[in-house]
């Protein structure tokens, strides 16, 4: 299933390390939440790409060309941000955000969307799932180039009430 813009091979993906998704498998948990909202909120289905299984996934080790970049050609790209996720050495940070970044910036879209009211929202949609410490968030807001206005979910309990501010945004932007 491709994503309902034609350009786009996803909707939405989901850019997480393997480590945030064990124990509680929050990230897994946040993913089937954001596609059970979706479903009730749109008529149109929205693909995400979410990769589960570190078994088979793509490694460090992979042709991240072939097998990365047609993955991260979509809408809007979520990074899950954790102390793990901030280094610029891991696979999610460098063959993932920096490249969706790189990407997004280059393709008719752009990186940043106008939307109807006026407002402009980024494609970049950042999760927080843990406080961090000075040096990661300057990271993250370096290559954002802005302030870290992503939403937060510093217990690691994702609440999607109702209409919540994730919906809103996602529907301002699809």
């Amino acid at each position: 299933m491709a994503s309902i813009l034609s350009n786009f091979e996803y909707d939405i993906f989901i850019s997480y390390r393997q480590k945030d998704n064990k124990g509680e498998h929050w990230v897994t948990n946040f993913v089937n939440a954001l596609k059970t909202e979706l479903e009730a909120t749109f008529k149109e289905d929205i693909t995400i790409y979410f990769d589960e299984n570190p078994h088979d996934g793509l490694l460090a080790n992979h042709d991240v060309d072939d097998s990365l970049k047609e993955k991260l050609r979509c809408l809007i790209f979520i990074p899950i941000i954790s102390q793990t996720y901030c280094d610029k050495k891991s696979f999610a940070w460098e063959s993932e955000f920096v490249a969706f970044k790189k990407m997004a910036s280059q393709d008719p879209l752009g990186l940043k969307i106008k939307l109807s009211n006026g407002n402009v929202a980024s494609r970049i949609l950042p999760i927080c799932i843990h406080a961090l410490d000075e040096t990661d968030k300057q990271l993250v807001e370096g290559e954002l180039g802005s302030a870290l206005r992503g939403l937060n979910s510093s217990t690691k309990q994702l609440v999607l009430p109702g209409r919540s501010k994730l919906r809103k945004r996602m529907q301002r932007l699809i």
